[in-house]
């Protein structure tokens, strides 16, 4: 088996495989970093036909469904102490993937979060320009391809993604969110470093405010992290996006109802 340090996890599909695999290929030749792709199986489609074995990645099958199992099969099976979490749809920026994984050895935080960019490398967040400490508020607005971690002290602390949440499970968002929640009640170092690690499609999974489920997601992400003292918080949130012009006030009521459906939903 090819050992490394360093290790980038892939979380796909079968009918993305060759997606992630570009990716990979892509990442290890101006990196030399391998990848381990994660593909899952449920799709109704043919496996093809490939090398589960190169220089450049190994992949792993799984009959899960949901991305968070997905993510926790990629975790358990590395061997690499330094991880960082992707999806098939980005690219890798090689110099900020190096600087981020150099980071992690020395020692700057024991999980980070970096940024990525959209096309013609705008931020499509408001980054902040200088690395400071993750509280329980910052990790709200982290997404999971801006992860890098100890994946050993991950799992000295028995900390995995919690897989009610992300696509594919009950609450289709927020597992990003979470796990980082997890670090924290841990007492693991969680840092921000303004660092650019990767080029993302110009869309997220976590904005439809007229999405129902959506909504309902976005209030059982904030029970697990607040606990049940956190319910306030539903109403602030929605309450912003009305400030933000995102929805108008009844929207935002009605949205409102639907984050604390989700919230209760939570133990």
């Amino acid at each position: 088996m090819i050992k490394n340090n360093k290790q980038i996890l892939i979380s796909t599909i079968l009918s993305r495989l060759n997606k992630a695999i570009t990716l990979a290929e892509h990442a290890y030749a101006n990196t030399g970093i391998r990848s381990l792709i994660s593909c899952q199986t449920f799709e109704n489609i043919e496996c093809p036909k490939l090398d589960a074995l190169t220089s450049a990645y190994s992949i792993i099958f799984t009959s899960s469904v949901g991305l968070s199992n997905n993510r926790n099969n990629g975790l358990n099976k590395s061997k690499a102490k330094y991880v960082w979490f992707l999806d098939d749809d980005v690219e890798v920026l090689p110099e900020g993937c190096l600087e981020s994984f150099k980071a992690l050895e020395e020692g700057k935080g024991q999980v980070i979060s970096t940024c990525y960019i959209i096309e013609g490398d705008v931020s499509r967040k408001n980054y902040r320009t200088t690395e400071h400490a993750h509280n329980k508020l910052s990790i709200m607005k982290v997404s999971s391809i801006e992860i890098l971690c100890d994946r050993e002290v991950l799992k000295e602390k028995s900390i995995q993604f919690d897989v009610r949440f992300g696509l594919g499970a009950e609450f289709k968002s927020g597992e990003e969110n979470i796990i980082l929640s997890d670090c924290l009640k841990e007492k693991i170092k969680v840092m921000y470093l303004p660092i650019k690690t990767s080029s993302h499609p110009d869309e997220t999974s976590g904005g439809d405010y007229q999405d129902q489920a959506q909504l309902i997601s976005k209030g059982a992400i904030i029970r697990r992290i607040y606990g049940v003292f956190g319910w306030p918080l539903v109403i602030v949130f929605f309450l912003k996006r009305v400030k933000t012009k995102e929805l108008s006030l009844y929207e935002a009521i009605k949205a409102m109802f639907y984050g604390l459906k989700g919230f209760v939903k939570v133990v």
